[in-house]
């Protein structure tokens, strides 16, 4: 009996040594989104405000463009 406790022990520290590696792991893997999202968000308070305009302005454009083609196009069914 004391030879099945002790396998049974051996297997249940091995599968919390696994775990235990795996949690390290994750923990490594958050950091590492953590500092990547950080970064992130240092390099969006850099943008310029000439930069966020012009996008401003393409993005009107293409809004602009898309109506125009919507409302050139003849109806379609019996709608």
């Amino acid at each position: 009996m004391a030879k099945k406790k002790k396998v049974c022990l051996t297997a249940l520290m091995r599968k919390i040594d696994s775990m235990d590696s795996k949690i390290c792991e994750m923990r490594a893997g958050l950091t590492r989104i953590k500092a990547t999202l950080e970064e992130e968000v240092e390099e969006e308070e850099e943008i310029c405000p000439d930069e966020i305009d012009s996008q401003r302005a393409l993005i009107e454009a293409i809004q602009e463009i898309c109506l125009e083609g919507l409302l050139e196009r003849e109806p379609e069914g019996d709608a």
